[in-house]
């Protein structure tokens, strides 16, 4: 989806599945990243960039359902941004 035109200011759930790479050899590495430090990275490049207009917790509600895996593809990080039109709507 195209940015938005201003941050997005509502409650939203980002959900993000990151797939990381694999040493030369095909093994995964001996220090594998914290999910919950790739969630924070990637909230931050959401402000950074406009996307959001915060991360605190009145902005990202959740994330659930991010994951990472290791994958002999290119690295990436699929991002789904839910925004919650109501309160009723978030946890």
């Amino acid at each position: 989806m195209p940015k938005p035109l201003t941050p997005i200011d509502k409650p939203v759930g980002v959900s993000v599945l990151y797939k990381l790479p694999l040493n030369k050899d095909g093994t995964q590495p001996k220090r594998p990243p914290d999910l919950t430090n790739l969630l924070e990275a990637t909230d931050d490049i959401l402000v950074n960039f406009g996307i959001l207009a915060d991360d605190n917790i009145n902005i990202i509600t959740d994330h659930d359902g991010s994951s990472a895996v290791y994958t002999e593809e290119e690295p990436f990080a699929d991002i789904v941004i839910t925004v919650y039109e109501n309160e009723e709507s978030t946890h």
